[in-house]
C-alpha cells in the first residue's frame, strides 16, 4: 500500500514537471518569434511592405541644412568631410511623385585612414531598414610604381598599393552581400529630412543626390547611334597587371608560373604577369584600366583570362567605359569555365562579337565584379538562411543542443507556424535549386549542401516528431549551406591581358604550342635544382645579417618586400631572409644559425637566456627609450629573465568578450561588467537552451587544443592579485588561499554553473546557441569573414572584472611572438638597427596592411606595436574597446621549462571539472610537482651556464 502511494506520489510530480516544462517550452517560443525592431526589418520587408516597384523617371530637390560647415578636400573647395563616428550631414528632399528612389553620392575618401567607409542613412530621423544602418563605400587604390621593382634574385616585387583622393558618384547599395541592386528607398510626396551619418572611416561629401535608377539601353539601340567604320588595325594590348585604378588594396599584381603564354613569362624568375583570381572576387570590387586609342571607331574587346574556379557556372562582371554602362548586355557579363587559360571576346549568346565606339584619345575599361543571374537567387537564399536559422534558434530554446530521445516536444505546436514556415523554406530552396539548373543545366556539384538541407526540412515537414532527434543534423547542414552561399557569391578571374581590334577570336593565341609549352617546362626543371626555395631574398649590401622567419611564405615574401624598399642603413647593409621551419636551436648549437629570428613563441626566449645564447636587448642604450615609445609595459613582461630583456615583441593577442546584440536584445539583457553579473545571465541564457562560453583551457578559434598557459586561469588569479611565482622564480604561490579562490571561481563555472567545456565558439555564436562568450581577439576577424548572416547582430566589450579598491579589475592575459638575436651575431649594432626596424611603427604598419593586402580582412595583424595599430583599418565600433582592452592586459613571467607550468596547470583544471577533484587537493598536488620542476630546472641551467 505505502509502495503504491509513493508511486502515486512520483507519478504526479512527473506529469507536474512535463506540464511546467511544456508551459515554459510554449512561452519560449512566444518570446523568440516577437518581432525586433531594427533586427528584423529587413530590406526585403520594407519593399515588401511599401508595394511592388514602378518604374518612372524623376529626380527630386535636394537643399542642404543652412548651418552645414563646408571645407576644401583634395582640389574641392566645398564638401562635407565627416571625419568621426556620428559626424553627419543634413538635406531636405522636396519628394513631387511617391515612389521608390536611390540616394546618390559624389564622395572622395579621407586617405589619410585606410578603414573601411560605413555610413547609416535616416530618412525623416528613422533608418529605413536594418541594411540602412550599415552601408559600405569603396576606396581608390593605385600601385605606386609603374615599374616593377627586383629583389636581389632579380624576381619582381608586388607592387605598394597607395591610396588616392579621387572623386567619385555612386548610388547606395549593399556591397556586403554580393547584392548590387542600388537600395531603393520609398518617399511618399512631400518634404522630407535625409541624413547621412558616418559610422566608420572618413570621407568627403560633395554632392547628394535623390533621383531614380536609371535605365540603361540595350545593345541594339547603343549600336544604331554608330554609323562609324570598325578599326582594322593592329590589336591594343593592355597588360592585366598594368591597371590604373582598383577598388581594394589586395587587387594587386600576381605571378603566373602555368603557362608560357602569359606575358612576361621566366621560367627562372618570378615575373608578375596577370591580375585578379581569388583575391578579385567579392561582389563590388572593380579594376580599371586605362586605353590610349589612336583612331576612332568600333572595337571588340577581348580578354584572355582564366576562370577554373566554378565549374559550371559563370563568373560575373560589369562593365563600364569611361563610368558609364555602354549598353544592358553588359551588366553582369558571364565569363564561363575553362581549365586553362583562354581568349574571350565579349559576345552575344550567338558568338557574335559586340562592338565598342570609342573616340580617339584617352579611356577607361572598368571591370567590376557582380552577381549576375545569380543575383535574386543569392538574395532568395539569404533570407532562406535567415529563416532556417531561427527556426533552428526556435527549437534549441525548447530542446537544447542534446534532446531527450526518448520525448516527444510536440515541435509542431510549441514552436509557432512551424509546419508552414519549414514548407516556405523548402519551397523556397526548391526553385532556387530549379533556376541554378536552368542556368548551368548542372546543380549536384555546385548546391549539394542546398539540396541536402530542402531534403531534410522536406523530411521534418513529413515527420515533424522526428525533428528534435535530428536537430545537430540540422545546424550542420545549415552551416554547410551558409559556407556554400558565401562561396557563390565570389567569382574569382585571372587577367592576363585586354585587347582592342577586330576578330580578336581568331587573331590572338590563348596557349602556346606543344614544343614551346615542352621546352618552357624543361627549362623550370632545370631551373629548380639551382633556385634556394627557402631563401626569400631581401636587401643587398656590403655587411650582412641572416634574419630567420617562421611563417607562411606569403608572410616572407611581404617582409622580403619591405626590407628591400625600406630598411636603410649608412652602410648599405645586407639582409639575407630565409624562411624556416623548426630547428633553431640545434642550428644555433651546430653554429649555422641566424642572427636574428623573427615570430618566436612567447616562452622561448627565456628559454634560449637561460642557455646563454641570446644577446641581452636592454644593454642597448636606446632599448627603454625606444621600448617605452612603441609598445605597452605589459608586452615586455614575458621577455624578461635576471633583470634583461631579450626579445621585441611583434604581436599581442588578447581575449575580448563577443555578444549578441540582437538577442540581448530580444531578452532583454545587459551586457555584465562583471563576474557575478555574467553568472546572473547563466540561469537566463539556460532557460532558453543557451550557454555562455568561457575557455576552461586555452583553445583555437576553431575550438582545437593547443599547448599555450590556460589564459583564463591567469587572468583570474591577475584580477585578484595572486602572483604565479616567488620573487625570484624558484617557487609558486598555488597553496595560497587568494590563488586557491581565484582557481575555484574558473571551476565553478563549470561544476556549478553547467559551462561546456568544449565547444565550437565561432558556430556555436553564429547560430545562437552561445550568445556570449569570451574569445581572442582574433575571432573578431573570423567572424566578420565567416559569418555575413549576423553581420550587425554582434558586438564586443570588455572582458568581465573582478571589483577591488580602484573599481574593477578587468585584467586580461595575453600571448603573443617576438624577435631575438643570437650571441653568434657578428654585427650587434646592424643586428639592432634591423629589429629596431622591423618593429618600429611604420614598418609594423606596413607589413601589416601588406599582410591583410594577401589574406583580406580575416588576416588582420595583431601588431604589438601601439602606435601602428592605430593606423590598421580596425572598425570604430572595436578600437575603443580593443584599446581598453589591451591598456588592461598583463602575463606572469616565463620561467625557463614554462611548458611543464601550462601543462600541470592544465592538468589541474582537467582534474576539478571532469574529476570533480577540489580545488585545495589539486592545487596542492601540482603546486609540489611544479615547485620540484622548477627546481631541477634551476639545477640543471646551473649546471649549464658551469
Amino acid at each position: 500500500m505505502l509502495k503504491s502511494k509513493i508511486s502515486a506520489i512520483l507519478l504526479f510530480f512527473v506529469l507536474l514537471f512535463n506540464f511546467v516544462f511544456a508551459v515554459q517550452a510554449e512561452n519560449n517560443s512566444v518570446q523568440q518569434n516577437t518581432d525586433i525592431s531594427g533586427y528584423n526589418y529587413t530590406y526585403g520587408k520594407y519593399l515588401e511592405d511599401n508595394g511592388e516597384i514602378k518604374e518612372f523617371e524623376a529626380k527630386a530637390q535636394v537643399d542642404i541644412s543652412e548651418d552645414t560647415i563646408f571645407e576644401s578636400y583634395a582640389d574641392r573647395e566645398k564638401v562635407v568631410i565627416l571625419k568621426n563616428a556620428g559626424d553627419s550631414v543634413s538635406v531636405k528632399v522636396d519628394i513631387e511623385q511617391e515612389g521608390y528612389y536611390c540616394i546618390y553620392l559624389s564622395y572622395c575618401a579621407v586617405v589619410e585612414t585606410e578603414r573601411e567607409i560605413e555610413l547609416c542613412v535616416k530618412i525623416d530621423g528613422q533608418v529605413p531598414f536594418f541594411e540602412a544602418n550599415d552601408i559600405s563605400l569603396k576606396r581608390t587604390y593605385t600601385s605606386k610604381n609603374d615599374v616593377f621593382e627586383t629583389d636581389r634574385n632579380q624576381n619582381e616585387l608586388r607592387p605598394e598599393q597607395e591610396q588616392i583622393a579621387k572623386y567619385s558618384t555612386v548610388a547606395l547599395y549593399n556591397q556586403s552581400n554580393g547584392m548590387s541592386d542600388h537600395y531603393r528607398f520609398f518617399f511618399t510626396q512631400g518634404i522630407h529630412s535625409l541624413d547621412i551619418v558616418a559610422v566608420n572611416g572618413g570621407v568627403c561629401i560633395e554632392q547628394i543626390e535623390v533621383a531614380t535608377d536609371g535605365k540603361v539601353v540595350g545593345y541594339s539601340q547603343y549600336i544604331s547611334s554608330y554609323q562609324n567604320e570598325r578599326y582594322e588595325g593592329e590589336p591594343l594590348i593592355i597588360q592585366g597587371e598594368k591597371e590604373a585604378l582598383k577598388s581594394d588594396a589586395l587587387l594587386y599584381p600576381l605571378a603566373d608560373k602555368s603557362s608560357c603564354a602569359t606575358y612576361p613569362f621566366d621560367e627562372k624568375r618570378v615575373r608578375l604577369n596577370m591580375i585578379g583570381g581569388t583575391n578579385w572576387s567579392s561582389p563590388s570590387q572593380w579594376i580599371e584600366w586605362n586605353i590610349d586609342v589612336e583612331t576612332s571607331g568600333l572595337y571588340e574587346i577581348a580578354l584572355r583570362l582564366r576562370q577554373n574556379e566554378l565549374n559550371g557556372m559563370n563568373c560575373y562582371r560589369t562593365i563600364y567605359i569611361d563610368g558609364e554602362i555602354p549598353f544592358k548586355e553588359m551588366e553582369g557579363y558571364g565569363f564561363g569555365y575553362d581549365r586553362s587559360w583562354k581568349i574571350e571576346t565579349l559576345s552575344d549568346e550567338n558568338g557574335t562579337p559586340y562592338l565598342f565606339y570609342l573616340e580617339k584619345g584617352k579611356h577607361a575599361l572598368r571591370m567590376e565584379v557582380t552577381t549576375g543571374e545569380m543575383k535574386d537567387i543569392i538574395a532568395d537564399f539569404e533570407k532562406l538562411l535567415t529563416d532556417v536559422t531561427d527556426i533552428y534558434t526556435d527549437i534549441i530554446m525548447i530542446t537544447g543542443t542534446s534532446p531527450d530521445l526518448y520525448r516527444d516536444y510536440n515541435l509542431e505546436k510549441s514552436v509557432p507556424n512551424l509546419i508552414e514556415r519549414l514548407t516556405n523554406i523548402m519551397q523556397g530552396l526548391e526553385k532556387g535549386l530549379d533556376n541554378m539548373e536552368e542556368m548551368s543545366h548542372s546543380t549536384a556539384a555546385q548546391a549539394s549542401s542546398v539540396m541536402t538541407l530542402s531534403e531534410q526540412i522536406k523530411s521534418f515537414i513529413e515527420k515533424p516528431r522526428s525533428i528534435a532527434s535530428r536537430v545537430s543534423n540540422l545546424k550542420s547542414n545549415i552551416s554547410a549551406f551558409s559556407a556554400w552561399l558565401l562561396s557563390a557569391s565570389n567569382y574569382p578571374i585571372y587577367v592576363d591581358y585586354i585587347a582592342l581590334g577586330n576578330n580578336l577570336q581568331k587573331n590572338l593565341k590563348a596557349n602556346a604550342g606543344f614544343f614551346e609549352s615542352a621546352v618552357s617546362l624543361f627549362k623550370s626543371f632545370i631551373y629548380s635544382f639551382f633556385v634556394d626555395y627557402d631563401s626569400i631574398g631581401g636587401a643587398e649590401g656590403t655587411e650582412k645579417i641572416d634574419v630567420w622567419l617562421s611563417a607562411g611564405r606569403d608572410q616572407a615574401q611581404s617582409l622580403s618586400n619591405l626590407i628591400v624598399k625600406y630598411f636603410k642603413t649608412d652602410n648599405n647593409a645586407s639582409v639575407n631572409l630565409k624562411l624556416v621551419q623548426g630547428n633553431l636551436v640545434e642550428a644555433v648549437v651546430a653554429g649555422n644559425g641566424p642572427d636574428i629570428a623573427l615570430n618566436i613563441g612567447m616562452s622561448a626566449p627565456v628559454d634560449y637566456a637561460a642557455r646563454g645564447i641570446l644577446v641581452p636587448l636592454s644593454d642597448f642604450e636606446d632599448f627603454d627609450s625606444f621600448t617605452k615609445k612603441n609598445f605597452y609595459d605589459s608586452a615586455l613582461k614575458p621577455y624578461g629573465y635576471k633583470e634583461k630583456y631579450y626579445a621585441l615583441p611583434e604581436v599581442q593577442e588578447f581575449n575580448v568578450m563577443f555578444y549578441r546584440t540582437d538577442i540581448f536584445s530580444e531578452l532583454s539583457l545587459k551586457v555584465p561588467e562583471t563576474w557575478k553579473e555574467l553568472k546572473d545571465i547563466v540561469p537566463i541564457l539556460a532557460r532558453n537552451n543557451m550557454d555562455v562560453g568561457i575557455p576552461s583551457i586555452t583553445q583555437t578559434v576553431a575550438g582545437t587544443i593547443n599547448t599555450e598557459p590556460p589564459k583564463m586561469l591567469y587572468t583570474f588569479l591577475m584580477q585578484n592579485k595572486v602572483e604565479l611565482y616567488n620573487s625570484n622564480l624558484t617557487g609558486n604561490n598555488l597553496n595560497s588561499t587568494e590563488a586557491i579562490d581565484a582557481f575555484k571561481q574558473l571551476t565553478d563555472l563549470y561544476t556549478e554553473f553547467g559551462l561546456p567545456v568544449y565547444y565550437d565558439f565561432p558556430n556555436r555564436f553564429r547560430t545562437g546557441e552561445m550568445p556570449i562568450g569570451i574569445a581572442p581577439l582574433s575571432t573578431y576577424n573570423y567572424l566578420s569573414f565567416a559569418a555575413p548572416e549576423i553581420s550587425g547582430k554582434w558586438s564586443i566589450s570588455l572582458i568581465p572584472g573582478t571589483p577591488d579598491e580602484n573599481g574593477l579589475n578587468r585584467t586580461s592575459e595575453f600571448t603573443g611572438v617576438s624577435s631575438i638575436m643570437f650571441k653568434s651575431c657578428k654585427n650587434y649594432e646592424l643586428a639592432w638597427e634591423f629589429m629596431k626596424w622591423w618593429t618600429s611603427e611604420d614598418a609594423q604598419y606596413r607589413y601589416g596592411m601588406e599582410v591583410e593586402t594577401i589574406l583580406g580582412p580575416s588576416g588582420r595583424y595583431l601588431t604589438a606595436n601601439k602606435n601602428a595599430f592605430e593606423k590598421i583599418p580596425w572598425p570604430s565600433s572595436a578600437v575603443k574597446v580593443i584599446k581598453e582592452q589591451w591598456e588592461n592586459v598583463s602575463t606572469f613571467e616565463q620561467v625557463p621549462g614554462n611548458y611543464f607550468v601550462s601543462r600541470y596547470l592544465t592538468n589541474a583544471i582537467s582534474d576539478v571539472i571532469l574529476s570533480n577533484d577540489t580545488a585545495r587537493t589539486v592545487l596542492e598536488k601540482y603546486g609540489e610537482i611544479i615547485d620540484t620542476e622548477l627546481k631541477r630546472k634551476s639545477a640543471q641551467l646551473e649546471i649549464i651556464g658551469r
